[in-house]
């Protein structure tokens, strides 16, 4: 009950926090005066210290309230490298703890994973504020490190901060727990922080380790296992990336820019200043995106028509279509759905909202294209004279993935190689043809090859894990549960 009374009262409290926020950042970004400055940015650092401890209790409510079994995930492609740079610059910029050294490092330029962008993000933010709040007042510091190893992505966070005792250690992820030193109760804490990080890491199939020495600092590991036929560094199929396409379609140069930076780390971003602008990208460019973002009120063509013109062409009529606007009348809500638009925001908008909502559309388009195609993967299509060529190409393709369905290590690269096609090209195929990528169609699959197995009820999990390719079983019952909902277990269980 009081959870449920907390959770409503922050809920409440977002509206008129954002409404101090906003036009706080406005004066900071107008005023000259030094002083005023000053205190402008104590207001907004404090209000975003209200924000952090309302996301907090938002996300613990919700992790109490989740069934861990059935983990609810968002998941996009993103390059783990960026990303986690630029959250670290991020709290480097923080005035706040402008007393602290920054390092970052990574042995590797860039690598795209699958993964949940919202619990990553929550699960960095926390480590990075534990860094930040309990280090050095004087010389202190925070390095943030990315490695790759056989099958795994590993990130470090490591501080010169006060440090954990022994005798916490063992409880440090427990809910509510906090140290009893005295240094750690003078400063601010609910005790929550590594209790949603531990949780969300369950919830991934990640593992993390804390070492710590009291006085000396902290270092927490996080060992993300991938499938190495996932693990992509940049340059390794010679395309730009896995990362789904967005349109950003505004005539305010300022908010398209905003926009584009705040998403290009997560999204490959085109920017139109119109509407015509933007069927121009897409049908002389080439340029098919994979969700739209778009104002409504434009010159030249508006949201509404481009949505209208989207919707006529059967390449485009899919596109989940985002659009931002001024104006929030039920008649003009009408509009907006008759002709297929898939969500709106008002202006001024919450960019982690938007960004919540891009995933959620994206996630709702893949689960739907999973419905309608690749019922029956065991099934490839015959040839005839009447298949088209890229209809044959895919024949061939899913016949290779088969056959090497067992070999952990088959990439798309050699998918390339066996089906005498350049990479570029054939990422553009599978794309056009099944709406998945190359990596995301074997993974698709692998996954839909191993139900069969399952329901033959002849192997054991283990077995079949091994059988289409997986050697972590906490992965391979991730990318299972995100394709069926359920463990292979209890796929292998349920009666027919």
């Amino acid at each position: 009950m009081k959870m449920d009374f907390l959770t409503a009262i922050s809920h409440e409290l977002k509206t008129p926090l954002s409404l101090i926020l906003a036009p706080v950042s406005q004066l900071m970004r107008k005023t000259k005066n030094s002083e005023n400055k000053k205190s402008l940015e104590g207001v907004h650092r404090n209000a975003l210290k209200i924000n952090n401890l309302i996301q907090e209790v938002m996300a613990f409510d919700k992790a109490e309230n989740q069934d861990l079994s059935i983990p609810n995930l968002l998941n996009s492609q993103i390059d783990l490298v960026a990303y986690v740079k630029q959250i670290t610059e991020e709290w480097q910029n923080n005035t706040a703890y402008a007393h602290l050294e920054f390092y970052f490092s990574s042995d590797i330029e860039s690598v795209f994973i699958y993964t949940d962008v919202s619990k990553l993000g929550s699960i960095l933010n926390n480590l990075l504020s534990n860094a930040c709040k309990y280090n050095r007042q004087e010389k202190g510091s925070v390095a943030v490190k990315i490695n790759k190893g056989e099958g795994t992505l590993n990130l470090a966070i490591v501080d010169t901060g006060i440090g954990i005792g022994q005798e916490d250690l063992p409880y440090i992820c427990s809910k509510f727990y906090r140290s009893s030193s005295d240094e750690v109760n003078r400063l601010e804490g609910t005790g929550v922080g590594l209790y949603l990080v531990k949780n969300y890491c369950d919830q991934l199939g990640w593992e993390m380790d804390i070492v710590s020495t009291y006085q000396v600092g902290t270092a927490v590991s996080i060992r993300m296992f991938m499938d190495r036929g996932e693990l992509k560094e940049e340059g390794e199929e010679n395309i730009p990336s896995d990362k789904r396409r967005l349109v950003i379609v505004e005539d305010n140069e300022e908010l398209s820019s905003f926009l584009k930076v705040a998403l290009e780390s997560s999204y490959h971003c085109k920017v139109a200043k119109d509407g015509h602008e933007a069927m121009q990208l897409i049908n002389e460019h080439e340029f098919l995106p994979d969700i739209i973002i778009s104002d409504a009120m434009m010159p030249v063509m508006g949201g509404l028509e481009l949505a209208k013109k989207l919707r006529q062409n059967t390449l485009t009529s899919t596109i989940p279509i985002i659009l931002l606007t001024a104006k929030n009348d039920d008649l003009i809500q009408r509009e907006w759905v008759a002709v297929g638009i898939d969500a709106y925001m008002a202006k001024p908008f919450d960019l982690e909202v938007l960004k919540m909502q891009l995933l959620h559309l994206l996630d709702k388009k893949d689960r739907l294209a999973t419905q309608l195609r690749i019922q029956e993967i065991s099934q490839p299509r015959v040839s005839s004279d009447q298949v088209s060529p890229d209809e044959k190409l895919l024949s061939k393709v899913t016949a290779i993935i088969e056959k090497n369905i067992d070999d952990s290590d088959f990439s798309v690269q050699r998918l390339a190689e066996d089906t005498d096609t350049g990479a570029k090209q054939l990422y553009r195929k599978i794309k056009q043809m099944t709406g998945y990528t190359p990596v995301e169609y074997i993974r698709t699959i692998r996954i839909k090859k191993a139900a069969l197995l399952l329901q033959q009820k002849k192997f054991t999990v283990a077995e079949v894990m091994y059988m289409v390719g997986y050697t972590n079983a906490s992965y391979f019952s991730k990318c299972f549960q995100a394709e069926f909902g359920v463990t292979p277990k209890a796929y292998m269980d349920r009666k027919d």
